[in-house]
């Protein structure tokens, strides 16, 4: 009996000596931040005996491995044994990584009861409310797996490399075949691409490019003479740690000779307290756009930008608020001098790292505009670049199996939808029965209007249109708009409300107007006759009655012979500017149709003697 109890107490005793030691080599995994090497010693300790700060340190091995499903799930446990709201966050985020938005908001709202001025936790809350606007135009991309993609590797980060892609890859430097298990290191790999579109099968990038450390993100210079890589900090064949125990990312340069790639330093603003990373280049290369996590910053990691001027690069300064954010920016791929794509996780977005789009104008960063679905998913996609036209291109994501893969994009144009409705001005009734016709396309089109006066149409992009309004009773009216600049599917409103014409009745036209005794056109004159041109230009079927008219003062027969000789000047004008002559009449009444008792012998006040010198137009329907 005694010797069972022993035997029982030493396996107890060793059971508990393994679990000690493999949380010791746990916990010394995830003091360096390698949490993948972590995971499994914490899952195996778990197993065994339980502990809220043991799980709490595997679910944020999950959550920095990205694996979205466990950290959920492990939050979950976590939140109801332990009400610090950071975890409330944390479970939150992992909910919308796996697009449960609207269990997702519940908890970022709680959240932010006790931190109501978190800028990252907001912009998720709001993300959960725009969730529809960013898979509103989800057929604006076609994107495809690459088949370069192994099974069990993860692969990301492309960049164009002569005529294929360079990219990160964790692929076996021997592997045969894209089904084989996936190597221990991440490393830079070519991918080259035939004529034919078909692609070869991935090769390490030849000379010392690849160490024994990890390769990182990579960017070259446009005639591929310089090469730029993102690398842990080493001397030799021994990673550096810094006064935190942290190894930091740095970049390197390197340059080629016969196809060989030789690392020849780092850059002069690596630094060993914090990671510098991620770098892109602009088509000259004298930009250069990087990820660091610099203690000054705005978030976790921002965005930075050096210049390359007179033989050495500058000091790099922060691309601002504008852009960085309280969450991670990092992926920076600069399209050309004023056109950046990077990837964020503290913007509204679907969910994880999405990507976003800027461009620099008048000495700023416009607002950055996220791509959508479905270049951005609820999981990690980031590592975008394009051809200059922005019509295809690669990104990278987690999306499949939360595994790191490279898609293909094309993008098709977007949809433009042109609709409005149909009023009358005065009454803002409906009108049904108008003629309206859309030129400027391929060819003319009649757009029917429905019982609320309402037409919808899908308009081509990069064409000025014209939208006319016809009707006998009404004022023809025309609206003039581009699809020019569009980036995006959009609805293009354009209401018309209509004058109701009416015929036979003078209208008095005050910008018609005439110097004292002079029949001569003035400029402001001839403005305001350019608009009586354009309106008979418009309405085929009208004709006019241009009269002109005094006031009673002076002799009646110059009166008359006046206003002729101004309505004949007005008339000519509109003629020499191409309207049939048939269609005006132009009369002189001089003194004979006053509006008011202003007649001969009448005391009256300049205003009043004013409002008779006036011009009228009385339009006519001609039948035509």
């Amino acid at each position: 009996m005694k010797l069972n109890t022993y035997f029982l107490l030493s396996l107890v005793l060793v059971i508990c000596s393994c679990t000690t030691v493999k949380l010791r080599t746990a916990d010394d995994y995830y003091e360096q931040n390698v949490y993948e090497k972590a995971i499994p010693y914490y899952e195996e300790v778990i197993s065994k005996k339980f502990d809220v700060n043991t799980l709490i340190k595997l679910a944020d091995c999950y959550r920095n491995v990205r694996n979205f499903k466990n950290t959920e799930k492990l939050y979950a446990q976590i939140i109801s044994l332990n009400n610090d709201p950071l975890y409330q966050y944390y479970y939150a985020e992992a909910l919308m990584q796996n697009g449960k938005y609207k269990e997702a908001r519940k908890w970022f709202e709680k959240y932010l009861q006790i931190n109501r001025s978190d800028t990252k936790a907001l912009n998720l809350l709001a993300s959960c409310d725009s969730i529809e606007m960013l898979f509103r135009d989800s057929l604006l991309f076609n994107i495809q797996v690459l088949k370069i993609n192994g099974a069990n590797e993860s692969s990301f980060s492309p960049a164009y490399y002569r005529s294929g892609i360079v990219y990160v890859s964790n692929r076996n430097p021997n592997s045969k075949n894209n089904h084989e298990p996936a190597g221990d290191d991440y490393n830079l790999f070519y991918a080259q691409q035939t004529d034919g579109g078909n692609w070869l099968d991935p090769v390490p990038l030849r000379g010392n490019v690849n160490s024994i450390f990890n390769e990182g993100p990579c960017t070259f210079k446009s005639d591929y003479s310089s090469i730029y890589i993102t690398r842990n900090d080493n001397e030799g064949k021994k990673i550096v740690t810094n006064k935190q125990s942290e190894n930091v990312l740095k970049i390197y340069h390197g340059t080629t000779s016969e196809g060989e790639w030789d690392i020849t330093g780092e850059m002069s603003f690596n630094n060993k307290d914090y990671s510098v990373g991620h770098p892109t280049l602009s088509p000259s290369g004298n930009v250069m756009v990087f990820v660091s996590d610099m203690p000054w910053g705005y978030g976790g990691t921002d965005l930075y930008k050096t210049e390359y001027i007179n033989g050495a690069w500058k000091q790099p300064v922060s691309l601002g608020r504008e852009i960085n954010s309280t969450g991670n920016e990092m992926f920076p791929f600069l399209l050309n001098d004023s056109v950046l794509y990077y990837s964020s996780d503290g913007m509204i977005g679907i969910g994880g790292l999405d990507i976003y789009r800027t461009e620099f104008k008048d000495g700023s960063w416009t607002k950055s505009e996220n791509m959508g679905y479905p270049i951005n998913s609820s999981n990690d996609d980031f590592g975008f670049i394009c051809e200059k036209n922005e019509l295809k291109g690669y990104f990278s994501s987690n999306r499949i199996n939360e595994k790191d893969k490279i898609f293909s994009f094309v993008k098709n144009p977007p949809i433009l939808t042109l609709q409005g409705r149909i009023t009358d001005k005065s009454t803002n009734k409906a009108l049904k029965n108008i003629y309206l016709v859309l030129t400027g396309g391929p060819k003319d089109t009649v757009l029917p209007l429905n019982t609320d006066g309402e037409y919808r149409i899908v308009v081509e992009n990069n064409l000025n249109y014209t939208l006319r309004a016809e009707d006998k009773n009404y004022f023809t009216t025309s609206v003039s708009f581009n699809t020019n600049g569009y980036r995006r599917s959009a609805v293009i409103n354009e209401d018309i409300a209509l004058d109701k014409l009416q015929y036979n009745k003078p209208v008095v036209w005050r910008g018609i107007a005439f110097d004292k005794g002079s029949s001569d056109l003035k400029p402001a004159t001839k403005l305001e006759l350019n608009k009586l041109y354009n309106i008979l230009a418009d309405n085929k079927n009208v004709k006019i009655e241009l009269s002109c008219h005094t006031d009673s003062r002076g002799n009646d027969r110059d009166n008359l012979i006046l206003s002729q000789a101004r309505a004949d000047h007005a008339a000519d004008y509109l003629i020499q500017k191409g309207i049939n002559r048939d269609r005006i009449i132009a009369v002189g009444y001089g003194s004979l149709r006053l509006l008011n008792n202003c007649r001969k012998g009448v005391l009256c006040l300049e205003e009043d003697h004013q409002i008779n010198i006036r011009t009228e137009i009385k339009y006519m329907y001609s039948g035509k």
